[in-house]
């Protein structure tokens, strides 16, 4: 595979961290470009940037009051 020097240079970058840079061919570039979008898409999960689930914001003391349909008069 006959890479540009743009694309030799994201090769590199994307190999550098690797526990074994020599490990990859050339001709793995999109799968590593893959891997790399995937794991930028968990660190914005991580990040709080993309909420899977809405969660509730409770102040004090919300939340914390026995619920008056237990039946528990006190």
């Amino acid at each position: 595979m006959n890479l540009t020097d743009a694309e030799k240079q994201e090769f590199l970058a994307l190999t550098k961290d690797s526990y074994d840079p020599d490990l990859w061919d050339e001709s793995d570039l999109p799968c590593l470009r893959a891997a790399r979008a995937e794991h930028e898409r968990e660190q914005e999960r991580e990040r709080g940037g993309v909420s899977p689930v809405e969660q509730p914001n409770l102040t004090d003391g919300e939340g914390s009051d026995p619920d008056p349909r237990s039946g528990d008069d006190g």
